[in-house]
Order: structure tokens, then sequence, then C-alpha cells
């Protein structure tokens, strides 16, 4: 699973969550504004390929990451799958167990033992 790394928020996971929730760029300022108004087109087409540039690296990041989570959920799945199987493997093992119940139990234990001393098995 994901090579094992660490699954889990950093210490700073929150900060940089709500740096990033209340960012606010702000609308453009009239000289921003003027720049791209067609007398001097070249700054916004720079802005455009430098944010065309940046959202294409931005999607494949996130789908190499995507990739990667849900390999490992269906690595987590077949563990479960497993996991199931064994536990009915198991059940069917303890149903199928022929435990004998006509001995009355005793809470004394027996004189004898593999090692021959004392009262050690019930």
């Amino acid at each position: 699973m994901a090579g094992g790394k660490r699954i889990g928020a950093s210490s700073d996971a929150g900060d940089e969550v709500r740096a990033l929730r209340s960012y606010d760029p702000g609308a453009p300022s009239e000289s921003e504004m003027q720049v791209v108004s067609g007398t001097d087109a070249a700054a916004g087409r720079i802005y455009r390929s430098q944010m065309q540039t940046a959202g294409l690296a931005f999607f494949a990041d996130f789908s190499r990451h995507l990739r990667e989570i849900q390999s490992d959920c269906e690595a987590s799945a077949a563990m479960i799958e497993e996991m199931h199987a064994l536990d009915d493997e198991i059940a069917s093992a303890l149903r199928h167990m022929e435990v004998p119940v006509d001995a009355p139990a005793s809470s004394e234990a027996s004189e004898s033992s593999s090692t021959g001393g004392g009262k050690t098995s019930w």
C-alpha cells in the first residue's frame, strides 16, 4: 500500500487547508486590467500560458495520486475479502468441532500431567 508511506495529515495540514480555504486573490486592479486591455496583451498571454501549464501539471499530479489511492483501495479490499474468507473458514471449523459434553466439568486440576508434576491441567 503506497510503498509503505504513512497515510495521515501532517501537523500543519489544518493551517494549510484553512489558508487555502480563505484564499481570495480579489478582482484585478485597474492597472492590471489596462495591461491586458489590448494595449499590451503579452502579459495576458503569459498569464494564460502559465495558468494552463500549472493546471495541466496539477491535473497530472492529482491523477497520479488518485491512481495510487485507488490501487491501495483495491489492495485493501482484497485483504478484507481474505480476512472474511478466513473468518468463514474458522467459523466452519468451529461448527464442525466436537466438544465432549457428557463428562461433568471440574474446577479441580488433575493430579497427572505430561511432566508428572502436580495439578497443571483441568
